[in-house]
């Protein structure tokens, strides 16, 4: 698995610094990286968020319109039913 984009490759803080410059609406895959690796995410539609970090630790979240979801995963998976946009 290729590594996506990383504004704080190296900063494990609670939560990076600065404005998200970009942004895209995500498109779950099982196995590829998002394309640039968010700060934060925000949820347009609602339902489950099922993501994986660079760790391989999976998790499996509900999600209501408007929640700010403050995770930095690699990957998004398919069986996510929700709409997310990333920030980054």
């Amino acid at each position: 698995m290729s590594n996506p984009k990383d504004r704080f490759p190296n900063d494990y803080s609670a939560k990076p610094y600065g404005p998200a410059l970009r942004w895209y609406t995500v498109t779950p895959h099982n196995t590829n990286p998002v394309p640039a690796r968010p700060i934060f995410m925000k949820c347009t539609v609602a339902g489950n968020l099922r993501i994986i970090n660079d760790e391989g630790d999976d998790v499996t979240i509900p999600v209501v319109v408007g929640e700010e979801i403050n995770a930095r995963p690699t990957i998004i998976h398919t069986d996510t039913t929700a709409t997310i946009v990333a920030f980054w």
